[in-house]
């Protein structure tokens, strides 16, 4: 049997970037912006995006669009620099 996993980590988006990064964020959510709050995965994904967060580049598809799904060299990648 297959369990798919995630492990939490911290990672620090200034404080500068925040009103800006929540901005596009809710611009992503399209018309439901005014009904859904962004949360906290909704910025980070903004952040991964916009290049804040170098470290999670390999998850960005080849269009710049989106977050794939992680690689399994990724995957290896992320579980050898998390803390246990």
């Amino acid at each position: 049997m297959q369990v798919k996993v995630y492990t939490p980590r911290i990672v620090e988006i200034a404080s500068e970037y925040l009103p800006a990064l929540a901005k596009r964020a809710a611009d992503s959510l399209g018309e439901r912006a005014g009904e859904v709050s962004a949360t906290r995965g909704h910025l980070v994904r903004q952040a991964v995006q916009d290049g804040l967060l170098r470290e999670f580049d390999d998850l960005i598809s080849e269009d710049g669009t989106s977050i794939s799904s992680a690689t399994p060299e990724w995957k290896s990648r992320w579980n050898s620099t998390t803390e246990r």
